[in-house]
């Protein structure tokens, strides 16, 4: 889980230094929570990045905020072409991960070039993989999770290997022809630092 955190306006102004990012495990449960303070999180949300956008705009939602929906509004403008970029890269160190369970790295790897494939083409943020597989044909996502969710392992990665390379060459392509901008313009950076100006009074 991803959220935000607030370092106190007379820690930040004074001699101690607060948290940037806290982490907590809880033991017996498959839940780790990190958060970020806001000032990181708008700043790495300024430069596309897919984590703290998914945080953003995530229908499942634990604790929300009213200045998340306001937010929201404002970085539109932050999903650019850097956004593909990072889901490209994420896909491509998924595939090279040794750790992770075979149809699991498969799986992940589907997820963020789709996801890349619908940010270039439409410059949302769109979650589901089922309904990113559905809406771009990859049927053998449904095979995926199904295997996935019984913890099993695919017979022959070859033809999902090479079906995510065919994926990865039309990310490329419509990354190319896309009408993203490769970051937010001034004025949308002038808006968030006002909503963290705010904040900390």
């Amino acid at each position: 889980m991803i959220g935000v955190h607030l370092i106190p306006l007379r820690t930040v102004l004074g001699f101690r230094t607060g948290e940037e990012t806290l982490e907590k495990n809880y033991p017996g449960h498959r839940i780790e929570l990190k958060t970020y303070d806001l000032k990181k999180f708008l700043l790495l949300v300024l430069k596309g990045n897919g984590n703290m956008l998914e945080c953003l705009y995530s229908p499942i939602i634990i604790l929300d905020n009213p200045l998340r929906t306001h937010i929201k509004e404002i970085a539109k403008e932050c999903i650019t072409r850097r956004t593909v970029l990072h889901y490209i890269h994420m896909a491509l160190h998924q595939q090279k991960a040794t750790a992770l369970h075979p149809t699991k790295k498969l799986l992940c790897s589907y997820r963020c070039f789709l996801m890349a494939l619908h940010i270039a083409l439409s410059g949302e943020i769109w979650l589901n993989v089922q309904d990113l597989a559905e809406m771009y044909g990859m049927d053998e996502v449904q095979d995926l999770i199904y295997l996935h969710q019984h913890d099993e392992r695919v017979a022959n990665e070859l033809p999902y290997i090479s079906h995510l390379q065919t994926l990865h060459r039309k990310v490329e392509e419509k990354l190319d022809q896309s009408k993203l901008s490769m970051k937010p313009s001034e004025h949308i950076e002038k808006q968030l630092e006002e909503i963290l100006i705010a904040a900390r009074k």
